[in-house]
This record gives structure tokens, C-alpha cells and sequence, in this order.
């Protein structure tokens, strides 16, 4: 499980689906905890944006119900703003777009 305050959506679903786990690790970094279910210490909900490149020795399963979270960009202006970033902002929505 990703530690406190690293992904309150997880604990968002928990809450709606009235889940109560038993968790044993917390990890603030997402190859460290596919690195632990690799290596048969667990099990873990991922997001699928961490996922899409994904090549490691587990095995990959959808939840019942999708859930959903929120991903934001800010800047002051985007009249303001460097080309890269630019770039990068038109990257992210191809990305998500997929």
C-alpha cells in the first residue's frame, strides 16, 4: 500500500466499498511495491497510468467497478508559459486520451 497521504484515492474506494484490509507494508514509490508483488510479499491496487508500461513478471487485473481520479495541471497563464511546458501539457492529454 502506498503510505498515507501518497494516494487518498485508494483510501477513497476503501471507504466507498466498505473494504477493511489488513496491510503489512506502506511504500511511498510504485516500482517498490510491484517490485514486492513480484516477488510474492502481496498484492496491490495500481493505477493503471503507472501500469501502461508495465513489463514485470505479475499479473495484471481490472477492478469490478472502475474508479476514476482526478489529474490536474496548473500554470499562472498559458499565454506565459515556456514552449516545453506547452509540449509537455499537450503530452500528458494524448497520454490520457489513449
Amino acid at each position: 500500500m502506498t503510505k498515507a497521504g501518497y494516494d487518498n484515492d485508494l483510501q477513497r474506494i476503501f471507504t466507498e466499498t466498505n473494504v477493511n484490509l489488513k496491510i503489512e507494508f506502506e511504500m511511498a514509490d510504485d516500482q517498490a511495491i510491484i517490485a514486492m508483488v513480484e516477488n510474492e510479499l502481496g498484492v496491490s491496487i495500481i493505477p493503471e497510468l503507472v501500469l501502461q508500461s508495465f513489463q514485470n513478471n505479475v499479473s495484471i487485473h481490472e477492478l469490478e467497478r472502475e474508479k476514476y481520479r482526478s489529474i490536474g495541471i496548473a500554470v499562472t497563464s498559458l499565454k506565459e508559459i515556456s514552449p516545453a511546458a506547452l509540449q509537455f501539457i499537450q503530452y500528458v492529454k494524448t497520454m490520457l486520451l489513449k
